[in-house]
């Protein structure tokens, strides 16, 4: 397995060492500026006000890293050969456990109606996480209806996921590794010494590998559509027991660059690498549309086997239809394209 340092200059065919360090610098204060504590946060021009209670320094617990002691050598893919690795990342970004809730209302006053909210539903109960928190944090360890569950952020593919931490009914004690493979997140169960996919859910190194976690539909959109569409539903708060700052968005530099972190194995050319998409898989195939697209066409309408399915978002968030009905049990993911297309190389781009 290579560093990002060792990897940079492969990307994509990139051998200009030049902008090898310019990129890897970006990256660097992206990462241990904007999730770090403290620290001169001026390189991020849009600065947003934000007044939400957190935890306070004197308050705040120390954070000891977790000793990671995988076993790759029971693996799905070439472990070493195709992933990288995050140097520090381990140590900067912390998961949340157990987070402390609050009602929607308590936050009406710290975060606008747009910020972006992150909802899951299990078993009829339903929970709000700040996009702002896990982009700090990238993974909260919950328990929701009795059952334990994992929300993922991967910032290498600006995308969500949520899955049940139970596998053949013992609780996964999952952390974030610092390793990504086609530049999605390796999720670590320090319990069983195995990476699981941020993607899928799926385990692809270490004792358990081929074993799957059940997915938990994602709901992505604003803060004010996630009161209206939840009204019930509680939300996991900023006081997490440690001192961060969550008043810009992180991550924006990696956004706004052309810096891209590990392998790209299949390459798709037809649209930015990191323009966002929304996609789905059904039936072995898979299928993406541009965000932008649907922002600006309201849907977007796909014929499969004599099906419509339509992604709607006339409200402003994605919602999938088939044949005119909501479809929740397909999952539609949003993240950027090159992280999609390498993981479903043969997608149908619309």
């Amino acid at each position: 397995m290579a560093s990002i340092t060792d990897r940079a200059s492969s990307i994509f065919g990139l051998t200009n060492r030049i902008w090898t360090v310019v990129a890897l610098f970006t990256l660097g204060i992206a990462i241990l500026t904007t999730i770090g504590r403290g620290g001169d946060e001026s390189i991020l021009s849009e600065q947003t006000f934000f007044s939400c209670p957190t935890t306070s320094a004197e308050e705040a617990r120390a954070y000891i890293p977790p000793v990671l002691d995988p076993d790759p050598e029971i693996s799905s893919f070439d472990f070493e050969k195709q992933t990288a690795e995050i140097n520090g990342y381990t140590e900067q970004v912390i998961p949340v456990t157990d987070p402390q809730l609050a009602d929607p209302e308590d936050l009406v006053t710290c975060l606008s109606d747009s910020d972006t909210m992150i909802v899951i539903t299990v078993e009829g109960e339903s929970r709000m996480y700040p996009l702002r928190l896990l982009e700090k944090h990238a993974l909260v360890n919950d328990t929701l209806a009795g059952i334990p569950v994992a929300v993922s952020y991967c910032f290498t593919c600006d995308s969500v996921t949520a899955f049940e931490r139970v596998y053949k009914n013992e609780i996964m004690d999952m952390h974030t590794s610092g390793i990504i493979y086609r530049n999605a997140d390796l999720l670590y169960d320090l319990g069983h010494r195995t990476y699981w996919s941020h993607l899928t859910g799926k385990a692809l190194a270490g004792p358990l590998t081929g074993a799957t976690l059940d997915r938990i539909e994602v709901w992505r959109g604003s803060f004010a559509d996630a009161r209206d569409l939840f009204p019930d539903a509680q939300t996991a708060t900023f006081v997490t027991g440690y001192n961060l700052n969550y008043t810009l968005p992180a991550f924006l530099q990696f956004d706004r660059s052309n810096t891209v972190l590990g392998p790209v194995l299949n390459v798709r050319n037809e649209i930015p690498p990191k323009e966002r998409i929304v996609g789905f898989t059904y039936n072995n195939g898979s299928y993406a549309v541009p965000l932008d697209t649907l922002v600006q066409e309201g849907s977007a309408v796909i014929k499969l086997g004599g099906q419509l399915f339509e992604i709607d978002h006339t409200a402003g968030y994605p919602l999938l239809k088939v044949n005119g009905q909501i479809q929740p049990e397909i999952q539609l993911y949003s993240m950027y394209w090159y992280v999609w297309a390498d993981h479903y190389p043969e997608t149908r781009l619309f």
